[in-house]
């Protein structure tokens, strides 16, 4: 999980433009003032424009700086593109987010050296056909504009390695994406996507696939030829069932599938023997898919919303798994196999029926964080103690009336939260948390002169959400 996090994380930043040094022309000065730039003596190769209202008419002198190559305009309140942008003949990177235009002019065809562009969240309703003459782009981002089709000349960017349109109003591709040889990463999420090209399945070379939250409510076969994929996302979509050829994709790393409609997973997908992370999860599913059993190597299992009432038993086969998460299913007892997963450091477990926390759990001693919040668990094992490494332990929405002294031995426990449960104290041993950071006791029985003696045994930075049963101002949602 930690992977995907940071992925997200440096692709938010790359779009929202706060990371593009990389695309400087290293070695050379990087402008920041377009007068400076166009008095300059020297060559100019880099000039970044950021939140600055330029002058229309000035602008179009920038066709004077033909050493240009890397040109960002971002959030200059532009309505317009003077044509001599697309005259110069050595740009090689072009951002232009976050302005107000609504087309991009047909003169992007003189940009024949154009390897990077991205134009994200502005007011785009088509691409000219033009955007296919650029032989050398790798990079083109557009996601957050109103493009409700891409051309089809977008077929003849022979050297496009990436492309990103999320936030669009796109409902199909055309055919000719199938003929980006070069393609790795696809990127469509958020958009009214209703379907798949079959000629998807010509892009050989294709790593990452992200189609989530659109309307898609088939994947063709022909999927199952991308060899190179690694990663696919096609969470929050209307699938009912995932082709049996998507077990030959044996170089799938993370594969998330989590709110759609499918109940039955074919038997083939138990051939992902490099699957990592699988997400799964929707109220058709009643119980874990028998799939999941061949992969050994998986290190993060996520079944949600759905309608599991038990654990299976080949889960303990899963000795690699670091993170199960199963909320808001159906469960209402924890299996003593569970024990066998001792590389496990997230259980969540919130928002089931499980009564009862066995004793067995206190093996699992690499666990850090333990969620079992919603439950109607009425009392915690005294082992609870031997999770030395736990951080995070949320009990919240449960029956708990008192809690064992064994508790107040997790050195490690940052967040502590026992909102709404029937506790009417909490004993002083607890000033042994000494790293806790975070205390929920909202809704619970404790008196007010017991929690403020409570907040002095705490450290000095701890934050403690307690409210009275008269104040429900402060209610954590």
């Amino acid at each position: 999980m930690k992977h995907i996090l940071i992925i997200g994380v440096l692709l938010l930043v790359s779009i929202n433009g706060y990371c593009y040094d990389w695309r400087h022309v290293p070695g050379k000065k990087v402008y920041t003032d377009l007068d400076e730039a166009l008095n300059a003596k020297e060559k100019v190769y880099n000039l970044q424009l950021y939140l600055k209202e330029i002058d229309f008419n000035k602008l179009k002198q920038i066709g004077k700086l033909d050493s240009l190559q890397f040109l960002s305009l971002s959030e200059c309140f532009l309505k317009n593109l003077p044509d001599e942008i697309f005259k110069l003949p050595n740009l090689r990177t072009l951002i232009l987010n976050d302005n107000e235009f609504t087309k991009i002019p047909a003169g992007i065809k003189y940009c024949k050296r154009l390897e990077y562009f991205t134009i994200h969240h502005c007011e785009l309703t088509a691409l000219p056909k033009e955007i296919g003459e650029l032989s050398h782009l790798e990079t083109l981002l557009i996601g957050d504009n109103k493009l409700s089709s891409l051309p089809a000349e977008i077929g003849k960017l022979k050297s496009l390695i990436e492309i990103s349109l999320q936030g669009n109003q796109i409902e199909y591709l055309p055919n000719q994406i199938g003929e980006l040889k070069s393609l790795k990463i696809l990127s469509i999420p958020f958009n009214g996507l209703k379907a798949l090209p079959e000629t998807i399945g010509l892009l050989g070379n294709l790593e990452t696939l992200e189609i989530q939250s659109n309307n898609i409510k088939i994947l063709p076969s022909e999927i199952g030829n991308l060899i190179s994929l690694r990663h696919l996302h096609a969470f929050g979509n209307d699938l009912t069932s995932i082709p049996a050829s998507m077990g030959q994709l044996i170089l799938l790393n993370d594969l998330f599938l989590n709110g759609n409609k499918i109940s039955h997973f074919p038997d083939e997908l138990s051939n992902l023997k490099n699957l990592m992370w699988l997400g799964l999860g929707s109220d058709s599913l009643s119980q874990f898919p028998a799939f999941i059993k061949g992969l050994s190597n998986l290190v993060s299992l996520e079944i949600r919303n759905s309608n599991i009432e038990k654990i299976p038993d080949f889960i303990c086969g899963l000795t690699n798994l670091q993170e199960l998460k199963l909320s808001r299913n159906k469960i209402t007892t924890l299996p003593d196999f569970i024990c066998e997963l001792t590389n496990l450091q997230e259980l969540d477990l919130s928002n089931n029926k499980i009564t009862t926390l066995p004793g067995f759990i206190c093996i699992l001693t690499n666990l850090q964080k333990l969620d079992l919040s919603d439950n109607k668990i009425t009392t915690l094992p005294d082992c609870i103690g031997q999770l030395e490494f736990l951080s995070v332990l949320y009990l919240m929405d449960n029956n708990i009336e008192k809690l064992p002294l064994e508790l107040f031995e997790l050195k490690n426990l940052e967040q502590l939260s026992l909102t709404n449960n029937p506790i009417s104290t909490i004993p002083d041993p607890i000033k042994n948390l000494e790293n806790l950071k975070w205390l929920g006791i909202r809704e619970t029985k404790i008196p007010v002169e017991r929690v403020v003696e409570i907040k002095k045994l705490l450290p000095e930075n701890c934050e403690v959400r307690f409210e009275t049963e008269e104040d429900s101002s402060m209610r954590l949602h």
